[in-house]
């Protein structure tokens, strides 16, 4: 559906009781939560689990952290029920955006120096979804997701080298370098900021914390890389 689209919004809310809220990246997306609250309190939604960004505090350091603040703001003032998941990373962003030069040059291009990141597997933010839409004791919570550990890219190549069985380099690369190939692939100007910002903050050892929440709330200990590597070994063949 388009999000941005009231009709498609009320077909999909139509008697709908609670909504895990996951919006595309881009500069409208506080403009579109408040047409989804909107609708959503139009159609009696009692509860809304919202796919936040981990670090969105006050004051926010990054223009991801402020756009995913603006938005939480938006679902606090709205009267319906809001939990906030937070994650880091993805694990699944090796295969996204960096899993073609992995297969094709067995290698990955990052800014990132040996900044650590407590990256974590998409599969667990979905059983934390879960838990927090069907279980009572989550409204008006905030919860910062991460995996059970952090990793330089330098852990993740060698990580990579030992699952695949093949010799996988992280290749550290200018900023510049990076501006240069993300505008060539037609992204925004604000989405390359974005992203690298985000590279900084990561080369800075900014996003390292590591959390126990998924533990708490599902009862797993989070999915390693080594696993996810391992789960997913096709994606890099």
């Amino acid at each position: 559906m388009d999000l941005r689209n009231p009709a498609d919004l009320d077909r999909a809310l139509e008697n709908v009781a609670k909504v895990f809220y996951i919006c595309p990246l881009d500069e409208s997306m506080a403009e579109r939560a408040t047409l989804v609250v909107e609708r959503a309190r139009a159609h009696g939604v009692k509860r809304l689990v919202r796919l936040s960004a981990l670090g969105v505090d006050y004051p926010p350091k990054t223009t991801l952290g402020k756009v995913h603040g603006e938005v939480e703001r938006i679902i606090r003032g709205c009267g319906i029920e809001w939990t906030f998941l937070r994650p880091n990373a993805f694990m699944q962003n090796f295969i996204t955006y960096w899993g073609e030069s992995i297969r094709s040059q067995n290698a990955f291009f990052i800014p990132q120096g040996q900044g650590r990141v407590s990256i974590i597997d998409a599969r667990d933010i979905a059983d934390v979804a879960v838990a927090t839409l069907i279980q009572d004791g989550h409204v008006g919570k905030t919860y910062e997701l991460t995996g059970p550990e952090a990793l330089s890219n330098h852990d993740v190549a060698k990580t990579l080298s030992a699952v695949l069985g093949r010799e996988i380099s992280y290749k550290d690369i200018p900023i510049e370098e990076a501006r240069n190939a993300l505008a060539s692939q037609g992204m925004s100007e604000w989405m390359v900021k974005v992203i690298l910002e985000l590279f900084e903050m990561s080369a800075a050892d900014e996003a390292a914390e590591v959390t126990d929440t998924v533990e708490q709330l599902t009862g797993n200990a989070p999915i390693r890389f080594e696993a996810f590597v391992r789960d997913f070994s096709h994606a890099f063949k």
